[in-house]
């Protein structure tokens, strides 16, 4: 009876694992792992390791073990924190947590053997867990796939310094090599997140600012979610990019022109057109890529993917014929392309251009994917196909040494190394596809397989396409007098930001008052009531304001300081009401300075679109 209502709560809530148990049809080794009872009654987990029986619970208390284990862990989860414990074990630490934390904090729960899992699933009573909106389990073999998958979104910046880890007993001695992985990738989402913050503060105005200019050039554009699913099934796709491998096998993409989806990476264009090639399509999406890379005659006429925040000076100087917007954040984007009957969509570009590649072709449909110059590691010194040698120094901080398809020691440099960790994970989550590695060099990629590019044309390139036909049948947006909607929306925008600066204007002052009011010691709880339901107002219609992904980009350096110790109180609570006072008075600070600025934004290109 305890197996059966496990399984059926794993049915309704974890339906891959509940899947993954039926689909496996083999029963757990009870050589391996075993339940047993403590002397105080409940049920433990003993482990056969080399031989020896390990005992993962105390054979005495084993409750009291995971409340003293737990005692300083959850006391200390804030808000919106996540505790990653690494192991299951009989279940009493995930228990624990849920009897102890009443706030928004979450766990996620890695358990490295099934036999283990299997071993609790028949015998211990785990509908709680499995049914707790707060817990989320991961069984290896069972749906590791969907856990790492989901993790990178969970720690963010309001909680990456607040979570916690927490590692079973004797679960690192056991699953020793299980828990390097785990760690590893743990290590690599939080070093991904520190990426992505650095990124975004170096960049956040350049994006804001090619997206508003950007949208003079949604006339006559076209949206990449309209090729999805236009392309024939058995067509492969191929990404090429500018490792220095490219000069090995460049010379065969001519044999593959209309019998395959040539997508030519920024980086690769001039060496593609210096070999003859007109690629089926370009894509860019770096908002910083210098308009001296675009400089090839006739790219004008090539298909052109672009996401929103591509630099807005490169799109002037090629002005693409067909140009096709492929990823937006932006709900004002989204209801623009709405609007004209299209849409546009969010996209996980793996922070690449080729990555992002990649994510198009998935995205279109293609069921092969043929990668080739993506090397992602150093070939002697150089980077680039044709490129120059570059001087380096390996160090730990900047570069890893991995090994490449031949087995040798390359140099990966770190922000390469979590593009390879893009492309692993998501080759691993879509096993639908077939990822062929034809770079004849470079970086060893998990979850691909090799080929020499000459094999996969052999194999895979018999049939000839109207690939020009297939693009050039999506249609254009915004035509006609359809380019109104856009000019209508810029209007919107600028005057939303001029009533929001007014509003902020006085929240800023009811800010100043509140921490004034308590620092003088003062009992206005009636004045403080209605300054905090003012500043409550005062967030949601930042929250909920459509110009929202602007402001958070434009001002991320306020942003990170607002979010990064939200949820880690004081203990005294008008220390507290002071602090966030103050982190609200200084962020709505930040926004009024930054909206003339995207207002001057907003009229630069109302002025281009009606000249």
């Amino acid at each position: 009876m305890i197996y059966k209502n496990n399984l059926e709560a794993l049915k309704k809530n974890y339906n891959d694992i509940y899947n993954a148990i039926i689909d496996r049809k083999e029963a757990y080794c009870s050589e391996l792992s075993m339940i047993e009872t403590a002397r105080n009654g409940e049920s433990i987990i003993k482990y056969n390791f080399n031989g020896k029986w390990i005992y993962l619970n105390s054979k005495y208390d084993p409750s009291k073990e995971a409340e003293k284990l737990m005692e300083n862990v959850v006391n200390e989860l804030a808000d919106e924190a996540v505790l990653f414990m690494f192991g299951l074990s009989n279940s009493i630490y995930a228990r624990n947590y849920l009897r102890k934390t009443n706030n928004k904090s979450h766990c996620f729960i890695f358990e490295p053997s099934y036999d283990i899992f299997m071993a609790v699933l028949h015998f211990i009573d785990i509908t709680e867990i499995i049914s707790s909106d707060k817990i989320y389990l991961c069984v290896k073999g069972l749906n590791e796939k969907r856990f790492q998958h989901n993790v990178g979104g969970i720690i963010q910046i309001y909680n990456k310094d607040n979570n916690k880890y927490l590692n079973l007993p004797h679960y690192t001695e056991i699953f020793c090599d299980e828990y390097q992985s785990y760690r590893n990738f743990m290590i690599d989402t939080n070093e991904d997140l520190y990426i992505r913050l650095n990124t975004a503060a170096d960049s956040g105005k350049m994006a804001v600012k090619n997206n508003i200019c950007n949208m003079k050039f949604l006339h006559k554009c076209r949206s990449g979610v309209d090729l999805e699913n236009v392309f024939p099934g058995d067509l492969i796709g191929v990404v090429v990019s500018a490792g220095p491998s490219l000069e090995k096998n460049i010379k065969y993409l001519k044999q593959m022109k209309n019998k395959a989806l040539i997508m030519v990476v920024d980086t690769a264009i001039k060496r593609v057109w210096a070999e003859g090639i007109t690629p089926d399509m370009v894509i860019a999406i770096d908002m910083g890529k210098p308009v001296d890379m675009f400089k090839v005659e006739g790219l004008e006429k090539v298909p052109f993917m672009a996401c929103m925040d591509f630099n807005y000076e490169v799109l002037e100087y090629v002005n693409p014929e067909n140009l096709f917007f492929i990823s937006s954040d932006s709900e004002i984007w989204d209801d623009l392309f709405k609007s004209s009957g299209s849409e546009i969509k969010t996209m996980d570009d793996g922070g690449s251009v080729a990555t992002a590649a990649m994510a198009c072709m998935i995205s279109w449909g293609i069921k092969r994917i043929v990668m080739i110059g993506q090397d992602l590691c150093f070939s002697g010194k150089k980077m680039y196909a044709g490129g120059a040698d570059v001087e380096f120094e390996v160090d730990e901080d900047r570069y890893r040494i991995l090994k490449d398809i031949y087995g040798e020691d390359c140099i990966v440099p770190r922000d390469y190394y979590v593009f390879l960790k893009w492309i692993e994970k998501t080759a691993a989550i879509f096993d639908n596809i077939d990822f062929i590695d034809a770079t004849e060099g470079g970086v060893l990629k998990e979850n691909t397989r090799i080929m020499k590019l000459q094999e996969v044309i052999e194999k895979y390139c018999n049939e000839e396409y109207d690939i020009d036909g297939i693009i050039n049948s999506v249609p254009r947006l915004f035509e006609g007098d359809k380019k109104n909607i856009i000019i209508e929306a810029l209007i919107h925008m600028r005057t939303e930001l001029k009533n929001m600066k007014k509003r902020l204007a006085d929240a800023i002052a009811d800010c100043r008052k509140g921490k004034n009011i308590l620092e003088r010691g003062e009992n206005d709880i009636n004045e403080l009531k209605r300054i905090n339901a003012k500043i409550l107002k005062t967030d949601e219609m930042i929250d909920t304001s459509e110009l929202r992904t602007y402001l958070h980009k434009y001002l991320v350096d306020a942003e990170v300081t607002m979010m990064k110790d939200m949820y880690v109180e004081e203990k005294d609570h008008i220390k507290e009401s002071i602090r966030m006072y103050e982190k609200s008075l200084n962020y709505y600070e930040e926004i009024v300075k930054g909206i003339p600025e995207l207002m001057k934004l907003i009229d630069d290109c109302l002025e281009s679109m009606n000249s």
